[in-house]
């Protein structure tokens, strides 16, 4: 004999059959009369209490009657029952498969799916909410006559129309509203507490708690909790609508999906701060997110943030701490721009530039985080490869107002912005950058006092964004030629200077050694977008033409062994 709390074996079909009643005019009743729909926000139990009550019937009697049997003290979840016997219910019920859905739709399912993601993004394990059990507004009850979906996710503290904080028990027993089976077993109203008084005593029978919750007083809660509130809800909807949206935040825009993450992020950090999942403690971390990340602009939040030690004492979501902490799970980009916003001036050069806070969106380094999130499209961006970086930049390639004597178009100026470019948003070493660009090992302090005198005229800030203006300009037109290749076919300046002359014999023309090493310099220019400063020694010459004839252009490539775009002259971005 199998248990009683064992699932009833599916009726056959036939024994169905015998069940159809009989109608006048020759017609058969296979479903119950009367249909009662669904609210979309509206939460399942809700449904099936009204439903339930047409008939003066319990839920647990209803769904018997169309042969879906709940084992007692099991909780009701329609999402797990078969396929076959989810459409039996919803052809019965006279309702689509998709209304017997746990979540329907509205901002419910939108925070469900959203937190979801969420975990998935930050490999956590997955949890799904406690349908079970829900808050409740009093005056929404009343007014409306069900219960909504969303009052079940821990989110959803506080009635926006009201302004009152969601009462999460019963005043009269102290439980949870749908915290257990009682309401299965209840035929009492949509308003009315199902649940077993815990403090009756004697008898065969518990009684039920019967208090009005339509009747009970809620807290009032200040317009910032509100208006916290009102913005979750808010960008949770414009997730549900399309995730990759931009939606303004923090002075800046961003994907609707990554800042309701970075929503959540804080949240959880709270909540796992305090050890605590009380409604009260929900509310304090949405009032603290909506602070933080309410705020004017990037500078407004970080000193929020700081404030309030919102990302943690040693912040612990966006840290900047040793690589291995950083890479440990994904951080959240917009969390990352706060935190990175407030170490403007405080990082070294390099720092600067390989978390590009010349950008409105600072944020780690290439390879610095396995996140997959971003706030914009183009900050997806990778760093520029060193073969689209020439030795130095073209003139005027920044566009900064500055006094000549700075010498921003000069040549070694020039230097310097392709040497920030090669170090932007990467941590390749400068000794590297400096091999891969070609140029000579003085420059290096050379460098140090042209940095130190921008820096000293104020201008650091501005140039900054200039880099990072050419760097996304060079990706939205990337060079046709491969410059790092271009270096290292000319390395070998032996090599070059033996081709010129071959060339020049074979030409026909008078060969002389300035005339060889001017045509060799020249060759240099065109074919690496260099310049004669930083030209190796043997290649340096004050006589250089402005042009090589294309015969002799060509011919210098046959004998350097050089056949690939060689018509193609450099032209530094």
């Amino acid at each position: 004999m199998p248990p009683r709390s064992a699932p009833r074996a599916a009726e056959p079909v036939a024994a169905r059959a015998r069940r159809l009643r009989s109608a006048g005019g020759g017609h058969v009743v296979d479903r119950l009369p009367i249909a009662v729909p669904r609210h979309i926000d509206e939460h399942v139990a809700s449904w099936l209490v009204r439903v339930a009550s047409r008939y003066a019937l319990s839920p647990r009697d209803l769904l018997r009657s169309v042969g879906v049997d709940i084992p007692p003290q099991r909780v009701l979840r329609l999402d797990s029952l078969p396929a076959p016997a989810r459409g039996n219910l919803a052809e019965q019920l006279a309702v689509t498969v998709e209304n017997l859905s746990d979540l329907r739709g509205g901002i419910g399912r939108a925070l469900s799916e959203a937190r979801a993601e969420y975990r998935r993004e930050n490999r956590l394990e997955a949890r799904t909410t406690a349908l079970s059990r829900t808050k409740f507004c009093p005056e929404c009850l009343r007014r409306d006559g069900y219960w909504r979906e969303s009052w079940t996710d821990p989110l959803h503290v506080v009635c926006i129309e009201h302004h009152v904080e969601l009462v999460d028990s019963c005043p009269g027993c102290d439980r949870p509203p749908f915290g257990g089976a009682a309401w299965l077993t209840s035929r009492t109203d949509i308003t009315t507490c199902p649940a077993f008084d815990t403090l009756s005593t004697g008898g065969r029978y518990r009684r039920r708690c019967l208090t009005d919750l339509a009747t009970v007083e809620a807290p009032v809660v200040f317009h910032d909790v509100v208006e916290a509130q009102v913005a979750l809800f808010d960008i949770a909807a414009r997730v549900a609508n399309d995730p990759h949206a931009l939606v303004p935040t923090c002075g800046t825009h961003g994907r609707a999906q990554t800042i309701l993450e970075a929503w959540l992020t804080m949240v959880d950090r709270h909540i796992n701060a305090t050890r605590s999942s009380r409604p009260e403690v929900y509310l304090r971390a949405l009032l603290e997110a909506h602070a933080v990340l309410g705020a004017s602009s990037l500078v407004a939040s970080s000193r929020e943030a700081g404030r309030r030690q919102a990302f943690g004492p040693n912040n612990e979501l966006a840290p900047l701490a040793s690589d291995a902490q950083v890479r440990s799970k994904p951080r959240n980009p917009l969390i990352v721009a706060i935190t990175l916003t407030g170490f403007h001036g405080t990082f070294s050069l390099g720092a600067e530039l390989s978390h590009r806070l010349g950008s409105d969106r600072p944020r780690y380094p290439d390879g610095a985080n396995p996140t997959t999130r971003v706030l914009q499209a183009p900050d997806g961006r990778p760093a520029l490869p060193l073969a689209w970086i020439p030795q130095v930049v073209d003139e005027y390639a920044l566009d900064i107002d500055a006094d000549t004597h700075l010498g921003i178009n000069s040549p070694l100026g020039r230097a310097f912005t392709a040497t920030c470019l090669a170090r932007y948003g990467t941590d390749r070493p400068w000794s590297r950058i400096a091999i891969a660009l070609g140029l000579p090992a003085m420059t290096a302090p050379r460098f140090r006092t042209y940095w130190r005198s921008v820096f000293d005229a104020k201008l650091w800030p501005t140039y900054l964004s200039a880099i990072d203006d050419l760097y996304h300009r060079i990706h939205d037109s990337p060079p046709t030629i491969d410059y790092q290749r271009r270096r290292l076919d000319l390395a070998d300046t032996g090599a070059l200077l033996g081709a010129c002359r071959r060339a020049t014999r074979h030409l026909d023309h008078p060969v002389r050694t300035g005339d060889v090493v001017a045509a060799a310099c020249r060759f240099w220019l065109d074919h690496t977008g260099g310049h004669p400063s930083f030209a190796q020694a043997p290649l340096r010459s004050d006589e250089a033409p402005s042009a090589l004839s294309d015969d002799l252009r060509r011919a210098i490539a046959e004998e350097a062994y050089l056949t690939a775009d060689v018509d193609t002259p450099a032209r530094p971005p």
